[in-house]
């Protein structure tokens, strides 16, 4: 066995798992620990090196392949079932595109599937096309899944698509016939110029991928914007109720002394208007005192809400904002206190409903604990079932920025039935 064959097939192993994480990427979730993801990709190139090598059937090395294509997969997070599409899809892919390129190679140079493995530049130009051209394929599968739900791919983008992996295998294929068939190249000049190429392919894709997604990153910030403009200025609102409301109470003695005036007056008609004039300038209160008027606000918007879905409640909150902005806290609890309730709304028997809100100062910092029911056949209780998603599709985002912006901390926990919620922000006044 030379050295080259050993070169090409660890190649081709590198390229194969490279690929197999493009496309595991697109629809499950990378595990958190990078270095047991770099450990699967290690143990998944030696393998798959290893069973090309060392297997004298075909139908051994596709089953070894297999295998090792199911153990990286493992290096990712997703359900069993979405796990197996994954699987069965990519190696379908794998292999209809090592039989379109094998095909080809057959029909340009009149040989044998047998004959071109033998020849190493012939292998390598097999090895190196059939990548590229599954590449070439999972991309456009995953470019066209971005733009689906994101609209973003122009034309310049699928041009690119186009013509990157395209003159990618056009050049490959002259390399390899210049070093086999008129020996201009040597065979190694060849193999160097392939992985080259091959590399400047993935490179070239990678960066219009991280351009794709930043173009997405923009996005989502946009309506990130814009949500929390809206919920600032509902809770700016708010704030201007309460104050209005705590005015007219402040008002009421010298109001009942001008009524009082009116009735003695006889002037009937004129102090019941003034009666319902007045009547009507004051909101609905909640009687809650938080120690901030604008989370009083919050509260008194959101108790009647969370009593109706939630009968069994208990909501204990005592803030004094220091270093927070009260606007950034509102819509921090008010986001929180929404997922509360729709995950318990969810719960089909009312009575097995809770919901507990307490929020309190904790060394010089503001804790938010919060705990609510939820059913017990649901995974989470942050996906929104909520038909307006620009307004509470971007709430945990939203959340996570502020905390991020006061250097605060956002712990998630959840059991069968029941999903917690801590979050503890600096709360001491900077000098």
């Amino acid at each position: 066995m030379s050295q080259i064959r050993i070169i090409i097939d660890t190649l081709n192993s590198v390229m194969e798992v490279y690929v197999l994480s493009v496309y595991f990427k697109m629809f499950m979730d990378k595990k958190d620990k990078h270095s047991v993801y770099i450990c699967f990709f290690i143990l998944s190139v030696l393998g798959i090196t290893a069973v090309s090598l060392l297997s004298s059937s075909t139908l051994i090395s596709m089953m070894g392949g297999l295998s090792f294509v199911i153990i990286y997969s493992l290096n990712f997070k997703s359900t069993i079932l979405k796990r197996v599409y994954c699987v069965i899809s990519v190696y379908l892919f794998m292999i209809l595109s090592e039989s379109i390129v094998g095909l080809m190679l057959s029909m340009i140079h009149h040989m044998n599937i047998d004959q071109i493995k033998n020849a190493d530049a012939f292998y390598l130009q097999g090895v190196a096309l059939s990548k590229v051209f599954l590449l070439m394929i999972l991309k456009v599968i995953g470019v066209f899944k971005l733009n689906s739900t994101h609209g973003n791919l122009d034309i310049k983008s699928i041009l690119s698509l186009i013509i990157i992996p395209l003159s990618t295998i056009v050049s490959i294929y002259y390399f390899n016939v210049l070093a086999y068939e008129n020996n201009v190249i040597s065979g190694v000049q060849a193999l160097i110029l392939t992985i080259l190429l091959c590399c400047s392919s993935v490179s070239a894709f990678y960066i219009m991928e991280k351009q794709m997604k930043l173009r997405e990153i923009e996005s989502r910030l946009s309506e990130m914007k814009t949500q929390y403009e809206i919920q600032s200025q509902y809770y700016k609102n708010m704030k201007n109720m309460t104050l209005l409301t705590n005015r007219n109470a402040h008002d009421i003695k010298n109001f009942l002394i001008g009524i009082r005036s009116y009735l003695g007056q006889e002037r009937i008609d004129e102090a019941e208007n003034k009666i319902e004039e007045f009547y009507n300038s004051i909101p609905l209160t909640s009687g809650r005192s938080s120690g901030n008027v604008t989370v009083d606000a919050l509260l008194t918007s959101k108790m009647q809400e969370i009593s109706s879905v939630s009968p069994k409640n208990k909501v204990s909150v005592i803030c004094t904002l220091e270093n927070i902005d009260e606007i950034d806290f509102c819509i921090l609890l008010g986001n929180a206190i929404d997922n509360a309730i729709e995950g318990s709304r969810r719960i089909q028997d009312i009575s097995k409903r809770f919901i507990e809100i307490r929020v309190m100062p904790f060394n010089n910092n503001i804790s938010i604990s919060m705990m609510n029911t939820k059913e017990s056949s649901k995974k989470s209780s942050l996906k929104t079932s909520k038909s307006n998603k620009l307004f509470h599709g971007f709430g945990l985002e939203n959340m996570k920025a502020i905390c991020e912006k006061y250097q605060g901390d956002l712990q998630i926990k959840e059991t069968e039935t029941q999903f917690y919620l801590s979050i503890l922000l600096p709360n001491n006044r900077e000098t």
